[in-house]
Order: structure tokens, then C-alpha cells, then sequence
């Protein structure tokens, strides 16, 4: 029902040895505390396991899409790293819906608001408070993001010059 506040579980994985991705560690922690009924799912080398609150630290997995099983929305809240992000075609091939920042979305070819959500980082509490009240639309986005990737890896584009 549009409106209401559904369990939302997100989504972030990689390694913790990169710093790009410590900080965008770092800025999940800070919207975990302003979303405290959402759950937060990270996964990657040089993360201890645990649970802190609502955020659950799986440290490195063996099985990736066991633990994508977990959430229904990745959120990727880079704010700088170079080339393609392996994690998130890791989520749109799977029909996961994503959420990044432009940073996040280079080299993707993604469409914000068609097959995945770009906002900077300012904007992702608010877009994660969207998405849990509008399950269809992120459902949408999940399933642009899956054809999106598909068409990304498909052997005929691979076999283009």
C-alpha cells in the first residue's frame, strides 16, 4: 500500500580495504541511525562480523548470491572510485534495485529513475524512505535495472568493436 513504511532490507558489499568503499561504509552507518526500521546487510574482506543496531556485518562471504537473498534495494553511496562498479551490475543482474550516486553509476550506462536511482549523497535518505513506501516503483526499478544489465552483457554487445 502506497505510503506505508515496509521492512526494507539494503544492501552493500566489497572490500573494506578500498577506501572508497570504507567511506561509503561510513555513510550507511550515518543513515542507519535516521532509518532505524530499515536493516542493513554489508558483506566484504577486512569486515569483522557482527551487528551493530540495525546493520549486520557479514565480513567476507563465500556464497554472494546467498547473501544478496538477504535485502530487496542496494545502495551504493560512493562519493569517488575510478571504472566500472563490479557491485552493482552484481545487484541489477539480479533485479536487485539500485541506488548510487554518479560516482557510483559511471560507466554503467544507467538512466536514473529507469533502471536504477542517482542522487547524491544528500538525497539517499530521502529516496530510501521513497522506495520503502512505494514497493511497485522499486519493484520497477529492479526489473529495468535486470533487462538493463542483461543488455550490458549480452554476447552480441560484447562481440562489438
Amino acid at each position: 500500500m502506497k505510503g506505508t513504511k515496509r521492512h526494507l532490507g539494503v544492501l552493500f558489499h566489497g572490500s573494506f580495504k578500498y577506501v572508497p568503499n570504507r567511506e561509503a561504509l561510513e555513510i550507511l552507518l550515518e543513515l542507519s541511525k535516521k532509518l532505524p526500521w530499515v536493516e542493513f546487510y554489508v558483506a566484504g574482506s577486512g569486515i569483522p562480523e557482527g551487528k551493530k543496531s540495525n546493520v549486520t556485518f557479514f565480513g567476507f562471504v563465500e556464497n554472494l548470491d546467498e547473501f544478496l537473498k538477504r535485502g530487496d534495494l542496494a545502495v551504493i553511496p560512493l562519493k569517488r572510485g575510478a571504472g566500472v562498479k563490479l557491485k552493482i551490475i552484481d545487484y541489477l543482474r539480479r533485479g536487485i534495485p539500485v541506488v548510487t550516486t554518479p560516482i557510483g553509476a559511471q560507466g554503467l550506462e544507467l538512466t536514473n529513475k529507469k533502471n536504477a536511482i542517482i542522487v547524491e549523497v544528500q538525497e539517499i535518505e530521502q529516496i530510501v524512505r521513497f522506495l520503502s513506501e512505494n514497493p511497485k516503483y522499486k519493484r520497477r526499478i529492479g526489473l529495468l535495472g535486470k533487462r538493463h544489465a542483461e543488455s550490458l552483457l549480452s554476447p552480441k554487445r560484447a562481440k562489438k568493436p
